[in-house]
């Protein structure tokens, strides 16, 4: 039975090679087979996010991707292909298509649940899960917003089509010396590299690598050493330790990278340091595959 209080509904969605537009679309679907008025708006794209203002009886949707797994349980979880692929070769298309076709009879039986007055918890059951993997997910969140987001670099390759910079859903990519500079505004959505179409867009994991060695065997060492903080946190409880240990060095590591990203986007102009660059990037060889999300029907 078609719930017929509902006049509208409205789906704001964030996404950055596709999927979470994927999702939205297919809950459109749903929604126009029951004759629902609905409406998909780009959050990327809205003029102004202050001043929203929604009608009686309308549904209000939001459609994300994540860093770090899951939302919250009162979300239902939409497990697509992964897309970052500073961390890992995109899938195969095969793969990819198998899992949307999953994913889409998933999703459409959870839209006509909620469609037609249903409920739907089966976010609940990975409660357990989300909490007992929430350190997890606070790394991966600030390892793909503050570390490999600040490890984008353009090569040779690059032809200044300035495609990356139109298209970057928040506008963090700026042309710097010609060439384009990832601001610390980068979300990592991976929609930049998955979309250049020279293939010029890399993760610099050599620099990470390195920036890393660095941190771990010279900076923190250093700064120990100048401050006493060593002796202070000996004497408190293991976990606090531990805890205190991981801020210090997450802060240090944004510092570190803050400045030097400036410096190396200037070195990449020396052949022999953007070959350096280039050549310790996973992202550069062919078997790294870029990921390509079906095309919607």
């Amino acid at each position: 039975m078609i719930n017929t209080t509902l006049k509208k509904i409205i789906i704001y969605y964030f996404s950055g090679t596709g999927n979470a537009f994927a999702v939205s679309n297919w809950i459109k679907q749903v929604a126009e087979e029951q004759q629902i008025n609905i409406e998909l708006k780009n959050i990327s794209k809205l003029s102004s996010r202050k001043e929203i203002v929604v009608d009686d009886n309308s549904l209000v949707g939001i459609v994300s991707p994540t860093h770090g797994f899951n939302f919250p349980p009162i979300m239902f979880p939409v497990d697509l292909p992964s897309n970052w692929i500073s961390i890992h070769p995109g899938l195969k298309g095969n793969v990819v298509r198998s899992i949307f076709q999953k994913r889409e009879l998933q999703t459409k039986v959870f839209a006509n649940q909620i469609l037609t007055g249903k409920r739907n918890f089966k976010a609940l059951w990975d409660l357990i899960q989300d909490l007992a993997i929430t350190p997890v997910s606070v790394l991966y969140y600030l390892a793909g917003r503050f570390v490999l987001a600040k490890s984008f670099i353009a090569s040779s390759k690059c032809n200044n089509c300035n495609l990356c910079v139109r298209e970057c859903p928040v506008n963090a990519i700026k042309i710097i010396d010609n060439k384009p500079y990832w601001t610390f505004n980068c979300e990592s959505c991976m929609r930049c590299m998955n979309r250049c179409p020279q293939r010029a867009i890399e993760t610099a994991h050599g620099y990470i690598i390195g920036l890393f060695l660095i941190v771990n065997f010279f900076i923190i060492k250093w700064i120990y050493h100048l401050t006493g903080i060593d002796k202070f946190l000996n004497g408190l409880p293991v976990l606090v330790n531990k805890l205190i240990s991981m801020v210090l060095y997450t802060l240090v590591v944004i510092i570190f990278i803050k400045l030097t990203y400036r410096l190396q986007h200037y070195l990449l102009r020396f052949k022999f340091y953007e070959n350096l660059i280039v050549y310790t990037s996973l992202t550069r060889y062919p078997f790294w595959r870029r990921y390509k999300p079906p095309r919607l029907k």
